[in-house]
């Protein structure tokens, strides 16, 4: 095959900086999710609405979007009709009132019999929102946009850094993630109120008051009504890892992966089987007495024998008996007449 001569790509590199941008911009500005129904609220409920039921008055927005920005929005939503609701995240982008598309849509709570209440903006990067349980407040929890602390990962090699970021990625829609604090109530309240004073959470219960900064764990007043919790992680494996990330993705989901592993065992225990019929299966009984640390026939004094079983034992007395004193030629004194 000829080799093309470098003097050919450089005469076409502005041909294929010119189609590159043009295809960045058109991944920009692709029209996905149109939705126009005179307001923000109104249109990002029509764009997501095969997808999860928007919770009326519970938007949050960040930032500043556009015709070609997205911007971060969290709502109160439920997937099933009476189901309770969750906290989702997505990314829109709109233009006066008309949301123009949509990405990453994440269900940031996943909890099956707890009801996520509609979420409040705490400055330029929290969130607050409360957790029902049973008809009882539980937890409140507080949310950073700016993305996991570093502690989360630190000392982790990065192998195991670039999976979490996947991870995050597919479960939160943001390869940073969220900082996340809950601080449960001990015990759970029948009444709940959020306000925003200066920058920070004021919770009112039945009988307490809380008071949460955003920029530290331990809360301000009200700390021994709460169990504050950070956000904790553990590195992840290798394998595991993989089989969770693809289980994931929502073109593949759960049922192909268990398809998979069936048919992956199967095969296995089918090699195993033929294997151990053809070369012998190991002696289970002397693995098992080797890790007691005893031997598999144990000591032949403590098996008793076919003859001795069910026969009473050997009578003792002739060991204990007095024995007659025997005098020279004649019987002893203590032999009866």
């Amino acid at each position: 095959m000829p080799r093309i001569p470098r003097s050919h790509w450089q005469e076409r590199r502005p041909l294929l900086l010119a189609s590159l941008v043009a295809l960045g911009v058109a991944l920009a500005i692709r029209w996905d999710g149109l939705a126009d129904e005179g307001s923000f609220e109104a249109s990002l409920t029509v764009a997501l609405g095969e997808r999860v039921d928007v919770a009326p008055g519970s938007l949050v927005r960040f930032g500043e979007g556009g015709a070609l920005r997205f911007e971060p929005v969290l709502f109160r939503g439920t997937v099933e009709d009476g189901a309770p609701a969750d906290l989702f995240y997505v990314e829109a982008r709109a233009e006066e009132g008309t949301v123009l598309a949509t990405r990453h849509l994440s269900n940031l709570t996943r909890t099956s019999s707890a009801d996520e209440l509609a979420p409040l903006r705490i400055g330029d990067h929290h969130v607050a929102f409360a957790t029902k349980v049973s008809g009882r407040y539980d937890a409140v929890t507080l949310l950073d946009l700016r993305g996991e602390p570093d502690a989360v990962t630190r000392g982790w090699p990065a192998r195991a850094r670039v999976q979490n970021a996947i991870t995050n990625l597919q479960e939160t829609g943001r390869r940073v993630g969220f900082g996340r604090r809950r601080y449960a109530l001990r015990p759970a309240s029948e009444s709940l109120e959020l306000t925003i004073d200066s920058g920070r959470v004021v919770v009112t219960l039945d009988d307490a008051r809380l008071v949460l900064d955003p920029e530290r764990l331990a809360p301000i007043e009200g700390a021994e009504r709460v169990e504050a919790h950070e956000l904790e992680k553990g590195m992840p494996g290798t394998i595991t890892w993989v089989v969770d990330s693809v289980r994931n993705l929502s073109f593949v989901g759960p049922e192909p992966i268990a398809w998979l592993e069936s048919r992956v065992f199967a095969i296995k225990d089918y090699f195993d089987r033929a294997y151990y019929a053809a070369a012998g299966g190991p002696d289970t009984e002397a693995e098992v007495a080797a890790e007691m640390g005893v031997t598999a026939s144990g000591p032949s004094s403590a098996r008793p024998t076919r003859s001795s079983v069910g026969r009473p034992p050997p009578s003792s007395q002739s060991s204990t008996r007095p024995r007659a004193a025997k005098a020279s030629g004649s019987r002893s004194s203590t032999t009866p007449s």
